[in-house]
């Protein structure tokens, strides 16, 4: 089976992060969201998958998928052009599927607890879909399932207003061949958008096979600031020790995971702690439930449950609970703070850049 992943759409909720980097490219736990998802698809057993990307996010994707350097992985990048729908997404990848069968797995849901048994379950069944489904409290927010006495999906519901079931839909699919005839005949729905959840109805008003599978782990949608900061720290709490930089000559606390490229000099570190290759951090505190990219500058600063994005630089600062974006610079903060700022932002009360 092959997989195809959806990594378009605008990411507004995400504002000023995603301004400039795509919502699935948004570090959480240290890492990408569409990083976890390739892992997630690569532990399942499938080399063969297609990105579906907007045209703004295809540069950005393409290096993650090159940095991740998974040789037993083939990676196709297809563009949807115009944000009209997943089904239409799904569509955009039709020839790099053949009319095979395809797993679906939409780029920025975070699941954990593997996907391997959906596919199995589906192949196990002859199904026509497979649809990964979760538990929630409110099933207003979420589109639901419905399920017949004989465990088959009897109706899709996109956010009732009385739900009937409380089995939200959590962002992946297992499909047969069938699915793309469905979408062939897929209408616009109210929102002038071809829905995925109108090509599964389809599929059982015409007497398929369409079934759940119930997540063995937990799934967050990243979709807010707020969303990105609790799902890292579910992932922190999760981290466990690796091999990495020499941390001698520092306090270390917790369990910590820094790149061997790293450098860390007469500073504190706090776990859970991810710092990633080419980081420097001198006379700090760092952490806890805190993740730095790449080539990121930490000097004279505190700085804990935050997330701070490739190239970024904190200097005799007190950060908590902020995000910074690639390259940003917060300096001369001596006051505790709480920033989101965007890619290339500067936010200095260093005296030296206020005379008089």
């Amino acid at each position: 089976m092959k997989a195809v992943v959806l990594s378009g759409g605008q990411g507004t909720r995400l504002r000023p992060i995603s301004h400039s980097v795509p919502k699935q490219l948004v570090p959480v736990g240290g890492r990408s969201v569409l990083a976890h998802v390739i892992a997630d698809i690569v532990a399942a057993g499938i080399t063969e998958v297609v990105v579906v990307v907007s045209p703004e996010s295809k540069a950005p994707v393409e290096t993650l998928m090159t940095s991740l350097d998974v040789p037993t992985l083939t990676v196709d990048i297809a563009v949807q052009p115009t944000p009209n729908g997943l089904a239409a997404a799904l569509g955009v990848a039709a020839p790099f599927a053949g009319g095979a069968p395809v797993l679906l797995y939409l780029g920025d849901c975070l699941i954990t607890g593997g996907i391997g048994h959906v596919i199995a379950e589906h192949d196990s069944a002859g199904a026509d879909a497979t649809i990964l489904v979760a538990e929630v409290d409110d099933p207003s927010r979420y589109g639901i399932v419905e399920v017949g006495d004989d465990g088959h999906i009897t109706r899709l519901v996109e956010k009732p207003k009385e739900p009937t079931s409380n089995l939200a839909v959590v962002g992946v699919y297992a499909f047969g061949a069938g699915i793309w005839d469905a979408l062939d005949r897929v209408e616009p729905s109210w929102r002038g958008e071809y829905e995925i959840t109108d090509a599964l109805q389809l599929l059982v008003d015409g007497g398929g096979v369409v079934q759940p599978s119930r997540l063995r782990g937990w799934w967050m949608d990243t979709g807010t600031i707020e969303d990105v900061f609790v799902a890292s720290s579910r992932l922190l709490a999760e981290l466990r020790p690796a091999d990495g930089a020499d941390l001698s000559g520092n306090r270390i606390d917790g369990v910590v995971v820094v790149d061997p490229t790293a450098s860390v000099r007469d500073s504190h570190l706090i776990g859970p702690v991810v710092v990633g290759p080419g980081t420097t951090i001198v006379g700090s505190v760092v952490g806890p439930d805190t993740t730095l990219g790449r080539g990121v500058e930490v000097a004279d600063a505190t700085l804990e449950r935050s997330i701070v994005m490739d190239h970024a630089v904190v200097g005799s600062s007190t950060l908590t609970r902020s995000f910074l974006g690639p390259r940003a610079v917060v300096k001369g903060v001596g006051q505790l703070l709480s920033v989101v700022v965007g890619a290339d932002a500067v936010v200095s009360l260093d005296d030296a850049n206020h005379p008089g």
